[in-house]
């Protein structure tokens, strides 16, 4: 709840257009966007949006020096990460119910594996 101002960070989890160009509308000016999914396709952005309101995009990958900020966003409840979580499945269905719902479903954001599951 950001009293209409934006939020200060977006955390890009999904890699698809759909959530990154949600995520870039929902920031303050002056806002970051940080992208740790690995993208598939490329993604269009306005630029003069960006540079208007002055929008800061930083890409990374298994980065250790994010993983304490994002951790921070998380235990504070800033960051909800079980809304990103679109299906829980059992490690033994990783190809038939993992791989597979990811390729061909677009809706798909994140599936948690069970390694515990059989």
């Amino acid at each position: 709840h950001t009293g209409g101002l934006g939020a200060d960070v977006y955390i890009d989890a999904a890699g698809v257009q759909s959530t990154f160009t949600t995520g870039i509308a929902s920031l303050r000016n002056g806002g970051r966007a940080v992208l740790i999914a690995l993208f598939e396709k490329p993604v269009t952005v306005n630029a003069l949006d960006l540079v208007k309101r002055e929008i800061t995009i930083k890409g990374t990958c298994a980065s250790r020096n994010v993983f304490p900020d994002v951790i921070k966003l998380i235990d504070s409840k800033q960051m909800n990460v079980e809304a990103l979580i679109t299906r829980k499945i059992k490690l033994d269905d990783i190809v038939k119910d993992g791989f597979e719902a990811l390729v061909s479903d677009p809706s798909e954001v994140k599936i948690l594996i069970d390694i515990g599951a059989n």
